[in-house]
């Protein structure tokens, strides 16, 4: 019996912004330990359905990365003591801001895309759901 493999690999995008949809959001295991994986796919222009995948830590604090993901994602604000399910924001719109750069991956120099930011979606993103305009210039996030 012959079995075929075919190469895989990934996409790198060019540096910027993005409208995209949440895929995915699953546990991983890091180089600095457990954190969760965001799996987005970019919804317009030319790199259209590419997906870019992010890390946080596990972390659901005021300060932390995820929850300033999920605040973009979800376009609300969460109580200090109130959990977050992740599948709530399956398929809900928001704005990748990007980065390209060049990193050591396996002892070999690679460009690869780092999200440096989630945004609130634009008006045109949202089908139902009502958008607040914010600025998101004057809005303080702290990431870990």
């Amino acid at each position: 019996m012959s079995i075929t493999l075919e190469p895989t690999g990934f996409t790198v995008v060019p540096e910027g912004e993005y409208k995209a949809n949440l895929v995915d959001v699953t546990q991983d295991t890091a180089q600095h330990g457990d954190v969760l994986k965001w799996k987005f796919e970019i919804s317009d222009g030319d790199c259209k359905g590419t997906n870019i995948t992010g890390l946080t830590s596990k972390a659901w604090s005021s300060q932390s990365k995820s929850r300033e993901w999920a605040t973009a994602l979800a376009n609300r604000q969460w109580a200090g003591d109130e959990n977050l399910n992740t599948a709530e924001l399956i398929d809900l719109p928001c704005r990748l801001k990007v980065d390209e750069l060049e990193k050591s991956v396996k002892g070999e120099m690679m460009n690869v895309n780092r999200i440096e930011q989630v945004l609130l979606p634009v008006k045109s993103q949202t089908k139902s759901a009502p958008v607040v305009d914010v600025d998101q210039s004057t809005m303080e996030f702290v990431t870990s």
